[in-house]
């Protein structure tokens, strides 16, 4: 079994600069480091600067990352909290990375990691389907059973999980 290549990039900004890193580098480190928790073997790809850089402990990453199930009780109030906190960007249409929207019981995400987009369709308090689709037509791609949904910035870490309906 051959180990998994992981990239972790550097951050790209100055230590004292009062500019974040960008969505995509920070989407890129947190699947890594999800990827990295997985136990896989692995090949970790980076640079001095990526290495330097103080990372999100583990424990906190866990308990960031949501599971989320078709036909598990879930409201469209929580999931948007869900996003919110994990550094999501609201837009009306998801193309990118980093990006949410929320349409009545269709909420659209594009997580870390994740090669298309999600849309979750819900029904009554319940998640009736998770698919993958294409950003440019919208046209459902694949069919999941559930996903693992990573926030998008090292620096949104909620201090403790939200409870769903809450």
């Amino acid at each position: 079994d051959l180990p998994e290549v992981v990239h972790f990039p550097a951050w790209e900004v100055l230590p004292f600069d009062l500019v974040s890193p960008t969505v995509e580098v920070s989407a890129v480190r947190i699947s890594a480091l999800y990827s990295l928790m997985s136990g896989r073997r692995s090949i970790v790809v980076t640079t001095v600067d990526g290495l330097l850089q103080k990372i999100v402990p583990p424990a906190d990453l866990r308990q960031s990352i949501h599971r989320i199930q078709t036909g598990m009780d879930l409201d469209r109030e929580y999931l948007s909290a869900v996003l919110d906190r994990g550094g999501y960007q609201r837009s009306s249409l998801v193309e990118e990375v980093g990006q949410a929207a929320i349409r009545g019981a269709v909420v659209d995400c594009f997580p870390p990691g994740n090669p298309l987009p999600l849309r979750f369709e819900l029904f009554d308090n319940k998640v009736e389907s998770i698919r993958t689709f294409d950003p440019a037509s919208q046209r459902t791609v694949q069919q999941l059973p559930y996903v693992d949904l990573l926030p998008v910035r090292e620096s949104f870490w909620p201090s403790g999980r939200i409870a769903p309906g809450r």
